[in-house]
């Protein structure tokens, strides 16, 4: 059994693989638990015989998780970075270790899953955009700040605005709170749509869309078209670099 670890800057998600299926799988939101705390969420998984790490989360944060789970274990999480190459993927990057990983990893999993052009959104603490043609081709991508950080950007620099929790979302709000949650989700939304359209004209109509991280489910009700939610891509991706899937 595989132990699958996605490691992000708010959130911890894993999942296992074992005989060609997925046997169980889970998310928490990260604060500041220390690492025992994250290692008895992933005592929920099914016994390891392998540990496998994607994280974009700080060094030492990520090296303590691996660390933990090797003494809860017994066994040395295996680290995922991004290379050149994967999975029949090429990475656009001239040096590609400066490509977060998970962004690489959502890139091979939809490329895994389905040999086709591919456009992924990973919407979590910032929105990414990465494109695959389908020969493998990472053609690069966007980054943006996600929902969250744009609502910070607004509390930190306009005095006017009040740090509060997230309003109610309509296209018109009649107060600031409200005004601040729904101007930031159609912000992200009309950034989704206006790529993804941008896109399509370029890599053809069988291109798939697809949307994964923490807001994508905020999102996609909102968005118009084709767009296939993926909430374990990174995971995905990270089975297939693990040696399954085909991977070379």
């Amino acid at each position: 059994m595989k132990l699958l670890i996605d490691l992000g800057n708010t959130r911890l998600k894993w999942a296992a693989w074992h005989a060609g299926e997925w046997l169980g799988e889970g998310s928490q939101v990260l604060q500041d638990e220390p690492v025992e705390r994250i290692v008895e969420w992933l005592r929920a998984a099914p016994e390891p015989r392998e540990i496998w790490i994607a994280s974009v989360a700080a060094g030492e944060r990520a090296q303590r998780v691996a660390e933990a789970c090797e003494r809860a274990f017994g066994l040395v999480p295996r680290r995922a970075v991004t290379t050149a190459e994967a999975c029949g993927v090429r990475c656009a990057y001239a040096e590609p270790a400066r490509l977060g990983v998970d962004r690489w990893l959502a890139v091979i999993g939809a490329y895994s899953a389905a040999r086709r052009p591919a456009v992924i959104f990973d919407c979590g603490t910032a929105i990414t955009v990465d494109a695959v043609t389908a020969t493998g081709g990472h053609l690069g991508g966007l980054i943006i700040p996600g929902i969250g950080l744009m609502r910070q950007a607004l509390f930190s620099a306009t005095a006017g605005i009040p740090r509060e929790d997230e309003g109610d979302v309509g296209l018109l709000a009649r107060d600031t709170r409200s005004a601040v949650s729904g101007g930031t989700l159609y912000a992200a939304v009309a950034f989704v749509q206006h790529v993804a359209g941008e896109l399509r004209a370029a890599l053809g109509a069988d291109t798939r869309f697809i949307i994964t991280g923490g807001d994508a489910e905020r999102l996609r009700p909102l968005l118009q078209g084709d767009f296939e939610t993926r909430p374990q891509l990174v995971l995905e991706g990270l089975l297939a670099v693990s040696g399954e899937a085909g991977c070379e």
